[in-house]
């Protein structure tokens, strides 16, 4: 019984999946179906755990990873801007200005430079966040060194100087949203070695490849705005969720 419920997880989590892929972004469809997805993928992970009694470390971190990807299903660079229109508003009827007015300027400021950003900061923070819990999973997997995960430091620094030769005026916010992308692919790439030297069984190849496909989608990310390649993304939670089946 408890095995036809993985396997039925798994399913529903394919199905989700694909139809989310296909959903239009941003709308109310494309949260509903990415929010059940990721539910469903935290239910199978869950399953796989509990069928083999493997509630460790690297299955319960694994499953705390999902958790900041909510973060990404909403649109926050919107949110924003609306309230800059109505502050925008708010200030072309002022005639005249208190002492205040500096705070107003530096507020209006903040608020337009993110608006003029992609608007990808808190989606990159967000795949920060992942990135790291399951970088921090692998430890259970292969040798307990924290130089694997420190890869990220020389990464981020390698997205900052990519961001600048771009272009040397570019928004902050982007600066940054970059930076985090290249630190989060550096530190999953750098616990693939760790892994590689203590075990090459099956969860530690399923993870190695979870890494690598977690790795190429953060880093994608910042090159196109085509989200069907959020199917990346949520296979690599179904690699996670294999490997805690065969560990």
């Amino acid at each position: 019984m408890l095995m036809a419920s993985v396997i039925i997880s798994f399913l529903a989590s394919a199905i989700f999946i694909a139809i989310s892929s296909f959903t239009k972004k941003r709308g109310f469809y494309y949260i509903l179906f990415s929010s059940l997805t990721l539910v469903s993928l935290a239910v199978t992970m869950i399953l796989s755990a509990n069928y083999n009694n493997n509630f460790f470390g690297f299955s319960i971190i694994s499953m705390i990873s999902l958790a900041p990807l909510f973060i990404i299903l909403f649109d926050f660079k919107s949110r924003l801007d609306g309230s800059e229109i109505k502050y925008q508003r708010q200030q072309d009827n002022i005639t005249t200005q208190s002492e205040q007015q500096p705070i107003k300027t530096k507020r209006r400021n903040i608020t337009l430079l993110f608006h003029e950003s992609e608007g990808r900061l808190f989606e990159s923070l967000a795949l920060f966040l992942s990135a790291f819990f399951v970088a921090f999973s692998g430890l259970y997997l292969g040798k307990v060194s924290p130089f694997g995960m420190l890869t990220c430091l020389p990464a981020g620094l390698i997205g900052l100087s990519v961001t600048y030769l771009k272009n040397r005026e570019a928004n902050v916010f982007d600066v940054v949203s970059n930076a985090l992308s290249y630190a989060g692919a550096g530190m999953l790439l750098g616990q693939i070695t760790s892994v590689l030297i203590h075990s090459f069984d099956a969860s530690s190849i399923l993870y190695i490849l979870a890494c690598l496909a977690m790795a190429s989608y953060m880093i994608a990310c910042i090159y196109t705005k085509e989200r069907r390649i959020n199917v990346v993304l949520y296979c690599v939670y179904l690699m996670l969720a294999i490997a805690i089946l065969v560990y």
